[in-house]
C-alpha cells in the first residue's frame, strides 16, 4: 500500500479493496487515514510481507518514519527487521479471487506471479512492476494476451483531471499523484499491445517514452 495513494483511487472506484503493508513505519499513517473505510469494512489492511513463502523473513527499512523497504535489498542507511510473509494465493484464497490486483514487491514479483500461477489464482486483471523481461513471458504463459506498459514516473503530469469511471457507472475527474501507480483498466486511454508489441516498446522504452519506472498491465480477455 505504501503511503495509500493507489488505494484512495480503488476505493473512490467504488472497490472492495484488500490491502498489504509490511513496512511498519508506514501502517499507523494508514490507519489514520483510511480510518472509515476499514470501519466500514471497505477496505481489510494486511500487515505482513508478500513472498513466496509463508515464515519470518528479514525486511530493510529505512530508519525512523521512513517510506522506503524492501525484501531483498539492504541499501546504504537502512535497517533489518523481521516481519511475517505470507504468499499472495493465500490471501486470495482467504478474501477472494479479485477483478484486479497491482503488484509491486521489490524484485521477487516474478516469484509472486510464479505462486498465483502454481495454485491457479489469477486475476482476469493485473499490474505488475517491471524490473526484467521474463515478466512478460510469464504473464503470457499465465494466460495474459493484452498488455499496456506504464511510464510510472509521468503518472501525475500525464493524468491531471483524468476521468475515471466508478462502479456504479459515473465518471469523475480525479488527480492520480507522484509516485502513484496511476489508472487501469479502461481508465487507461492508450489501447491493449500484444505480446510482440509490448516487449518491442519495453526494448525502446527510453527513447518511446522516456527514462523511470514501469508498470505492465495485462488482462487475460479483450476489455
Amino acid at each position: 500500500m505504501h503511503n495509500g495513494d493507489d488505494t484512495e483511487y480503488y476505493l473512490l472506484k467504488g472497490a472492495d479493496v484488500v490491502g498489504i503493508e509490511a513496512n511498519p513505519a508506514l501502517l499507523p499513517g494508514l490507519q489514520h487515514r483510511f480510518a472509515d473505510e476499514i470501519s466500514a469494512h471497505r477496505l481489510t489492511l494486511i500487515d505482513k510481507a508478500v513472498g513466496p513463502e509463508e515464515k519470518l523473513v528479514p525486511f530493510y527499512v529505512t530508519p525512523g518514519h521512513g517510506r522506503q523497504s524492501s525484501m531483498v535489498r539492504k541499501r546504504v542507511g537502512f535497517s533489518q527487521i523481521e516481519v511475517q510473509a505470507v504468499r499472495l494465493s493465500s490471501l486470495m484464497q482467504v478474501y477472494g479471487l479479485p477483478e484486479f490486483a497491482k503488484i509491486d514487491v521489490d524484485y521477487i514479483n516474478g516469484a509472486v506471479l510464479d505462486d498465483l500461477d502454481h495454485f491457479d489464482m489469477v486475476p482476469p486483471n493485473l499490474s505488475v512492476e517491471v524490473e526484467t523481461f521474463e515478466i512478460f513471458f510469464k504473464l503470457y504463459a499465465m494466460g495474459f494476451t493484452q498488455f499496456r506498459l506504464i511510464n510510472c514516473k509521468q503518472i501525475s503530469e500525464r493524468f491531471k483531471n483524468h476521468p475515471v469511471g466508478t462502479l456504479d457507472g459515473t465518471v469523475i475527474s480525479y488527480a492520480f499523484p507522484h509516485q502513484s501507480s496511476g489508472p487501469f483498466g479502461d481508465d487507461l486511454p492508450q489501447p491493449w499491445q500484444t505480446l510482440e508489441q509490448v516487449c518491442a516498446q519495453w526494448i525502446s522504452r527510453d527513447s518511446l517514452s522516456g527514462r523511470g519506472w514501469y508498470d505492465v498491465h495485462a488482462a487475460s480477455r479483450q476489455t
